[in-house]
């Protein structure tokens, strides 16, 4: 069986992504604008755009002199490539073997696939068709190649289809660019008079080699079949969704409670059988004036856990505005990531975790998560370098879930109270001393424990030590208050200067 492949082009793809909600049917000049070269220049364009002479590239500054008017928005990429990851799962409807094509194509192999639509014309029909009606500009070629659909995708416009065994004879008119040459060349070969495929077949290919590169010869292969060039299919990321069409509006905050509990229950049964969780879960609602609005909640921790997503929903549905009438429900997992089932013990310290990370996903969801943080241990031996601060959601408290974020043992006892040293002014001198002066107060001090010294880390250029190391006591006040003090190992009794590092419990 001959192969035969189908290169879909959409060649607006940024711009008809954000057009399709556009209810005046997007009549006005559109632009999508990026930064490139530290100025910000057209990335997409719709039609009405293209016809009042705005061109992809162009400076925006440029294109305002031409079109003041232009409405411009800022470039996505990531959600257009998420976009067309969607495409690519609806594409599966025509072919179990698709792969991505740069930023705005589809390769298609559609061998053995096209008599189940009654031909491939019936097919590439039905494909356009369907993308029409979705409000998206798209071109097809199909061909024996992957280049030849590319370049009759690109050159032609709709549906094109080069019959079986005659892929050379329908791309022989096209311009040396359906190639996919760099500009250079094409410059170079149409000083020679060379400007259509067909006219490469009259030169000598070693002649091409030797003056353009092997690129040409490889590229004109691969689009003639003199030489195969693969479509490595690949799987659309999985998305954990459910559904849900309401046969008649509701508005009362127990009606959308519970739809959002069915159709939650049927997310977290998909993560449960693909053992994943998820850091986060997004409910988009429709209403009967067509109006949308989403809802989206954060979890520390990936899960998977029902009851949990819906007391994080609970806050938010109170002030979620059903309008005439909530008819259409969505949810779906966001960052979906591996989450292998655990053996419940039921010890308080599985419990607690389980508990933390609720709180944190609750505060997080209040004030954002990148306001959320907490203490991680770092290796260092320096007291108050022995900790760091990050993220909340990024790992467990429990050393099951994290085992290398356990707080090691320190040598010594450590104050419960931590802060940066303060000055404390010695009143009755020795090693440490008998009284000192902290806070506006004086201390007289009854029992002291140590030294224990601690060098430097001599490899960090601006450690704050001055190269030296220095010397702790654990002392207690004769009023039952225990401090933690230091002070340079080297210097006399009379001239130590002396911080209060920390506070014991």
């Amino acid at each position: 069986m001959r192969r035969r492949v189908v290169s879909l082009w959409f060649p607006r793809l940024p711009a008809d992504r954000l057009l399709r909600q556009d209810h005046t049917g997007g009549t006005r000049p559109f632009a999508v604008v990026a930064e490139e070269m530290n100025a910000l220049r057209l990335y997409a364009l719709n039609r009405a755009a293209e016809a009042a002479g705005l061109i992809e590239g162009m400076a925006l500054s440029d294109a305002r002199a031409i079109f003041p008017d232009l409405q411009t928005v800022v470039a996505a990429p990531d959600h257009d490539a998420s976009f067309l990851g969607a495409l690519h799962r609806w594409a599966g409807r025509y072919s179990p073997f698709i792969a991505r094509d740069g930023r705005d194509a589809l390769i298609l192999d559609i061998t053995g696939c096209a008599h189940l639509f009654g031909g491939e014309e019936p097919m590439l029909a039905d494909m356009l068709q369907r993308l029409e009606d979705l409000r998206l500009e798209a071109h097809a070629g199909c061909a024996d190649t992957k280049g030849a659909a590319w370049a009759l995708a690109r050159e032609r416009r709709g549906a094109v289809i080069a019959p079986p065994g005659e892929t050379r004879a329908a791309i022989a008119d096209l311009p040396l660019g359906a190639l996919r040459i760099d500009r250079d060349t094409v410059a170079g070969l149409n000083r020679l008079g060379l400007g259509k495929i067909g006219d490469l077949t009259s030169v000598p290919r070693a002649s091409l080699a030797r003056r353009f590169g092997v690129e040409l010869v490889k590229r004109l292969d691969q689009a003639t079949g003199m030489t195969y060039e693969p479509a490595a299919p690949s799987s659309p990321p999985k998305i954990f969704a459910a559904r849900m069409t309401l046969p008649e509006p509701i508005g009362l905050l127990d009606d959308v409670r519970e739809a959002l509990r069915r159709v939650l229950a049927q997310v977290c049964k998909r993560l449960e059988d693909a053992a994943c969780g998820a850091r986060g879960f997004r409910l988009a609602v429709r209403r009967s004036d067509h109006s949308e609005e989403m809802i989206e909640i954060g979890l520390a921790q990936p899960a998977r856990d029902e009851a949990l997503a819906m007391r994080l929903f609970e806050r938010k549905l109170e002030k979620l505005d059903a309008g005439f009438g909530i008819e259409f429900l969505r949810a779906q997992a966001v960052k979906v990531a591996p989450l292998s089932a655990r053996q419940l013990s039921g010890e308080p310290s599985e419990q607690s975790a389980d508990a933390v990370d609720e709180l944190i996903a609750r505060v997080g969801n209040r004030i954002g998560f990148d306001h959320v943080k907490r203490f991680r241990p770092a290796d260092s031996h320096i007291p108050e370098r022995e900790f760091a601060y990050a993220s909340a959601t990024a790992g467990k408290l429990s050393t099951a879930g994290n085992p290398a974020g356990v707080w090691g043992r320190p040598p010594r006892p450590r104050p419960l109270t931590l802060f940066a040293p303060e000055r404390a002014h010695m009143i009755l001198p020795g090693r440490p001393p008998k009284a000192i002066a902290w806070r506006g107060r004086k201390i007289d001090i009854a029992r002291a424990e140590g030294p224990e010294r601690i060098a430097p880390e001599w490899w960090r250029m601006n450690n704050g030590w001055g190269g030296k190391p220095k010397d702790y006591w654990r002392v207690t006040a004769a009023d039952g208050e225990r401090l933690w003090l230091c002070c340079d190992y080297a210097c006399d009794d009379a001239d130590a200067r002396w911080h209060v590092c920390g506070e014991f419990a």
